[in-house]
């Protein structure tokens, strides 16, 4: 029998944890998936909200996958976030997610730089009816963050903003973070960059610096999770 080491027991893919299954890898994944969508009562998108959409982008090229803002919703929960802020807002969908999950006096405060998506981001606000719970700021994040109420903390933070900056990001936003707060950032494996000897982009580059700070933060609790484009999770102590 061959011996099982724990770098074998990372993802359910993987030959220790599927040699029972009978189709190739592709069938696997497909399978999986459905299964994952279906024990989680998990929906496209576009079947459980009105969304206007950009020509730019599909929402699966720059929206983060079902799993994520399922994940979201579970940390919302368990956590009782009330206010929660989120750079990067892209067409508002995750915004959508975290604003319905809040209770009645929750907010979600999200940061857009550009004024193409941040105008149907509010559009999608307001017909998905939860724009009285959600605060647009529109601008580059630094200059944003820089006015906000140092005394006002947020319970989460999703970061899904400018990956060459997400490590200055972290040290920005760690002040505006209550104690036992929520730190979760989406692409945390940027398409398997950070996972080269060397990064070959400016946004893996960015990342793997982020990684880099989680790694030596010692005031969090934190876990890489191999899901998605990898999602990492951190808990700020109390």
């Amino acid at each position: 029998m061959k011996k099982i080491k724990f770098k074998d027991k990372m993802l359910a893919t993987q030959p220790a944890y599927s040699d029972l299954f009978m189709g190739d890898t592709e069938q696997l994944i497909n399978n999986m998936y459905k299964t994952i969508v279906r024990v989680s009562g998990l929906k496209n998108p576009d079947e459980q909200y009105d969304l206007e959409k950009t020509s730019m982008f599909t929402l699966e090229d720059l929206g983060a996958a079902p799993m994520v803002y399922q994940l979201l919703r579970i940390l919302i929960q368990l956590s009782g976030a009330k206010r929660v802020l989120e750079v990067g807002s892209f067409i508002g969908l995750t915004s959508i997610v975290m604003a319905e999950t809040l209770p009645d006096d929750g907010e979600v405060v999200t940061i857009e730089k550009f004024d193409h998506f941040s105008s149907i981001a509010q559009k999608n606000f307001i017909k998905n009816d939860v724009s009285s719970k959600i605060k647009l700021v529109e601008g580059d994040a630094f200059n944003c963050l820089r006015q906000f109420d140092k005394d006002s903390y947020f319970d989460l933070v999703f970061l899904d903003g400018n990956k060459e900056k997400y490590a200055d990001y972290f040290k920005m936003i760690d002040p505006l973070l209550r104690p036992g707060g929520i730190f979760v950032v989406d692409d945390s494996f940027f398409n398997g960059d950070v996972l080269n000897d060397e990064c070959q982009t400016e946004k893996g580059r960015g990342v793997l610096e982020f990684l880099n700070t989680m790694e030596a933060e010692e005031n969090y609790t934190k876990l890489l999770l191999p899901i998605s484009n990898g999602v990492s999770i951190m808990v700020k102590k109390s």
